[in-house]
């Protein structure tokens, strides 16, 4: 099925955080392709079943990627086309 690196939340959102390293940050966000983003998406709506009490907040998916001496890079909603 899949995995998610992190979830978090705040306030009545849930964000599902695939993390990424790399040698460089560009090269981190071409490893999350579609079908990762889609077995991601899978593993959500698995740990939302199992959290009923989190079913009407509302969630998206993000990316962290880390390469070395770089800043984390943190792209919110990561998951819609154009965005990572």
């Amino acid at each position: 099925m899949g995995e998610i690196d992190l979830i978090a939340k705040r306030g009545n959102l849930v964000a599902f955080i695939e993390v990424k390293f790399r040698a460089d940050v560009q090269i981190a966000a071409g490893a999350v392709t579609p079908s990762v983003w889609q077995r991601i998406a899978r593993a959500a709506d698995c740990w939302l079943a199992r959290h009923p009490a989190h079913s009407d907040y509302g969630w998206h998916h993000d990316l962290i990627e880390l390469a070395p001496r770089k800043l984390p890079q943190h792209l919110q909603d990561a998951s819609r086309p154009g965005m990572a």
